[in-house]
């Protein structure tokens, strides 16, 4: 499952490093996205766009690992 995971275009490298990115520099969307872009990142549009495409299979995923999880600390009890 974690390699789903890893494989999803949200778990990607890149799109995690954009929000990283975001993060450490705040609502300064100028900032951001000339940040982005002076290191190849994904834009604020295609990050948005990412989002609203793959939000669904991501959270399903992470269901399915957690239920997992669950399910095995169970059977070791």
């Amino acid at each position: 499952m974690d390699a789903k995971i890893a494989a999803h275009p949200l778990g990607s490298e890149r799109v995690r490093e954009a929000h990283r990115l975001i993060e450490e520099y705040g609502h300064d969307r100028g900032r951001v996205s000339s940040g982005l872009a002076q290191r190849g990142l994904p834009s604020l549009r295609e990050l948005g766009s990412l989002q609203v495409r793959h939000t669904l299979s991501w959270w399903w995923l992470h269901r399915r690992r957690n239920r997992l999880a669950w399910r095995l600390a169970r059977l070791r009890r």
